[in-house]
């Protein structure tokens, strides 16, 4: 049996294959089995898919230069999509199909609307 690192990667490899062949008007999606193991790095609270609105309004405020991560830098490249925490309070991106699943590179969902 593999153990729980071999999975990860595993999931996380078809994953990468399925957003590679995916068409870019497509919204990002990551694997049900890998969603179920990512937690949110600074509360440990489960995780769930952005929302396609949220990614495009958070993408037109990177276009905007508008939009910050918690770590205080402004956000340049659009997102293929978010997990969002389940508080609703922070999205962390995912970028060229890899979630970042650091604190500083979250995005309080309050940048919305800033």
């Amino acid at each position: 049996m593999a153990d729980s690192q071999t999975e990860l990667r595993l999931l996380y490899c078809q994953t990468q294959l399925k957003s590679d062949s995916s068409s870019e008007d497509v919204p990002y999606v990551l694997d049900p089995d890998l969603l179920k193991l990512l937690i949110c790095p600074e509360t440990s609270q489960s995780l769930a898919m952005a929302d396609e609105k949220i990614v495009t309004a958070l993408n037109l405020g990177i276009q905007q230069g508008k939009i910050k991560n918690v770590g205080g830098m402004t956000l340049t490249r659009p997102l293929d999509g978010g997990l969002i925490r389940e508080d609703n309070v922070v999205l962390y991106p995912v970028i060229d199909g890899i979630p970042a699943l650091l604190n500083d590179e979250a995005i309080k969902l309050e940048e919305i609307n800033a």
